[in-house]
């Protein structure tokens, strides 16, 4: 004992027999408790028609087929459905067709009539899937087995009363667990005061963190790769190619009904007539448009079509968008970094530039290719880029020349040496991202104002009239005048205003041209937006969706909605403090550090503010936190290198925060996992559309 104790290769062996538990006892708790295999049988099983099951003979399924077995008369705790085939020819490979939707219900002694059990999505390829538990009154008299699909083909080979649920050692997920197990030991229980920052051994670091990054883009791009290509009804690709000749709009309209209707976007109206009009798309002026921002189909899929010839699917675009985002993640943290605290440990850098890049937007992006996610994903990554651009064009004081004060934070200078220039061409270039980011999706306009913090000190002396700083500043936003411009155009050559982005005459489920803005929605908005608690089980897939629960009386729009961005990102809590203490954290030493309570201050009014117009304008939609998550991620993020630099020469109190924060982004890496696997939008994986098979196995994997 007293050599385990001090054994360096303890915690090792604690996790892998911890892992060895769970294994063992919990992923396999069905064997636990129904792999008995005593009594077991071989009833008959008819169809409704009285006519009996052939083993091995195929049958068709036209959307449902029922089981019945009368002679079971035994207490039953399994069923066995031994499928060797079934085939749907409108599947679109083997590999997901293979689906059951299984209904199981008992005529037992407590109970004269059938009873139905919770339907179970299962398939033969995921054999464990065909063992359904049973927990009856007392002995069964009959089994009724309901089949809600419609297969061309489908054979039974057996169907087996107590067969027993087996025990499946799965070596995959005794190493996985084992693996997180160590990692969340090596994370939560580390002394981080004693470990070395990012900046003792920069190639080493650079190393690790190169490698972390890629195997981060493997594994985003493998979850992705899950999901199919969805969309509008038209699409960006068809936009570029309206672009190539030399039109705005994607179609005209064909359709005389809705061409004569006095209010076409009236959706009942529309459907009581039998117009035929085009779904999810701006309809002005008898022309179809894509309402979207432009800027995703100016810089993917217009020279993606020029090149081959081919249209750039959802798929392709937003998996190019994953790739950015996480770099562009990366690239903003490690900013955040050397502005505020370069003593971070590398461990910890990991670990907070992974919480942003997946709760800051790209977990909502990866569950599903649409252009919704396309338009939102090109707009974030351009607001990261262009506030890391920003940031490091702003000195922190140490290379100012005598020109500007010591410490002043605008060392930005139109003449100087070729480094001064290097930092107003990196200004430029983060304009040029931030009025970009606004061609993709108009709410974000409001992250430019940021841009008052970074360059406050350059917006002073600009006010003061110091030498150079008014010409500074204008060029610094001049790159928002040809973006802008060109926006303004294109606004006003398809609905007759430079400011209408064209959203109100989307063709959908509801007229938004009539919809009005009722401040009585705001409170709602805010509620899901931010707060809503998500609905956690302990079942696959854990999480749940759930719907809107108001008395509002009136029309607000909504879909199945998850958690409140603050709720399922808890890294966001350590935002608390900014609302206990006044100046939390104010250094005279670190410029960027004297903003950064300002900065947080800002981007919590940028996130009342989009909430509230995104529940005016629209309602409540998962794929808006995408509009405001950043800010609150970033803010947590400032947060928690404040509080670790504030700490840093008290080595206990250092360690105590260092943790705190770590189980933090921990827990919001959990919340982000359960997202995945979440089924908030139509469809999800249980769906023909999407991999039902893959549900299955991921059930499994977690114990079913």
């Amino acid at each position: 004992m007293n050599l385990l104790h001090r054994c360096k290769y303890k915690p090792i062996v604690f996790c892998f027999f911890v892992a060895l538990i769970l294994e063992v006892f919990a992923f396999n708790y069905k064997f636990w408790l129904y792999g008995s295999s005593e009594n077991a049988s071989f009833p008959t099983f008819s169809f409704e028609d009285g006519m009996q099951v052939e083993y091995g003979k195929s049958y068709v399924v036209p959307g449902h087929l029922t089981l019945i077995s009368e002679d079971i008369d035994a207490y039953v705790k399994s069923i066995h459905l031994n499928v060797s085939d079934c085939n749907d020819a409108g599947w679109e490979s083997k590999e997901r067709q293979c689906i059951l939707h299984i209904t199981t219900s008992i005529m037992d002694e407590g109970h004269a009539q059938f009873y139905d059990f919770v339907q179970i999505v299962a398939s033969p390829l995921v054999p464990e899937t065909m063992y359904l538990p049973v927990e009856t009154f007392g002995k069964v008299n009959k089994i009724k087995l309901t089949i809600a699909d419609d297969l061309d083909e489908i054979v039974f080979d057996s169907i087996e009363v107590n067969s027993g649920i087996p025990f499946r050692l799965r070596i995959m997920r005794l190493l996985l667990v084992f693996g997180v197990l160590l990692a969340l030991q090596a994370v939560l229980f580390s002394d981080y005061y004693s470990l070395d920052s990012m900046d003792f051994d920069s190639r080493k670091s650079f190393l690790i963190v190169s490698a972390f990054v890629i195997g981060l883009i493997i594994l985003t791009l493998s979850i992705q790769n899950q999901t199919r290509d969805w969309g509008s009804s038209y699409n960006y690709s068809n936009l570029a190619k309206a672009f190539v000749n030399g039109n705005f709009f994607v179609a005209e309209n064909t359709d005389d009904i809705l061409a004569n209707m006095e209010n076409p976007y009236d959706f009942r109206n529309r459907e009581t007539l039998g117009a035929k009009a085009v779904w999810d798309t701006a309809y002005y002026g008898d022309k179809y448009y894509i309402y979207f921002g432009v800027i995703p189909a100016l810089i993917l899929h217009l020279p993606y079509y020029l090149i081959s010839g081919n249209d750039m699917t959802n798929m392709t675009a937003t998996s190019i968008l994953d790739v950015l985002l996480i770099l562009a993640s990366f690239f903003l943290v490690n900013e955040l970094r050397k502005k505020l605290n370069k003593n971070i440990p590398l461990r910890l850098f990991l670990l907070l530039s992974t919480t942003f890049t997946l709760s800051s937007g790209l977990i909502l992006i990866i569950k599903r290719a649409s252009i919704y996610y396309v338009a939102i994903g090109t707009g974030l990554m351009f607001i990261m880029f262009g506030l890391t651009l920003w940031m490091n064009s702003v000195n922190d004081g140490t290379s100012c020349s005598s020109e500007i004060p010591k410490g002043d934070g605008s060392c930005l200078k139109v003449a100087g040496n070729s480094f001064q220039r290097h930092l107003l061409l990196k200004g430029i270039l983060g304009s040029l991202c931030m009025a970009l980011a606004v061609g993709c999706r108009p709410q974000f306009a409001m992250a430019s104002f940021l841009g008052l913090v970074i360059y406050w000190d350059l917006i002073r002396n600009a006010y003061l009239r110091k030498k150079g700083s008014l010409i500074k500043l204008v060029i610094l936003i001049l790159p928002y005048v040809p973006v802008a411009a060109g926006l303004m155009y294109y606004n006003y050559a398809r609905f007759g205003s430079p400011f209408d982005f064209g959203a109100n005459y989307n063709l959908t489920g509801y007229d938004m041209v009539h919809m009005g803005i009722h401040p009585a929605r705001i409170p709602i908005g805010l509620w899901y937006y931010l707060f809503n608690l998500p609905h956690i089980h302990f079942e696959f897939p854990f999480m749940y969706s759930s719907s809107l629960i108001i008395r509002y009386q009136g029309f607000i729009v909504s879909e199945p909605v998850i958690g409140g961005a603050i709720m399922m990102a808890p890294i966001t809590w350590l935002c608390i403090a900014d609302f206990r203490r006044k100046n939390s954290f104010n250094y005279p030493e670190n410029v960027f550090a004297d903003k950064a309570l300002w900065f947080r201050r800002l981007c919590y009014i940028i996130v009342l503010i989009v909430v509230s117009v995104d529940t005016l304008m629209c309602g409540v939609l998962v794929r808006y936190q995408l509009d405001y998550r950043i800010y609150l991620i970033i803010s947590a993020v400032i947060m928690a290198m404040s509080i670790l630099a504030k700490d840093y020469n008290d080595k206990e109190t250092y360690n105590k925060q260092a943790r705190h924060v770590a189980c933090l982004c921990v827990v919001t890496l959990i919340m982000c996992i359960l997202t995945i696997f979440c089924q908030y939008e139509n469809p999800d994986y249980t769906y023909p559309e999407i991999n039902p098979v893959l549900f299955c196995r991921m059930k499994m994997f977690f114990g079913g």
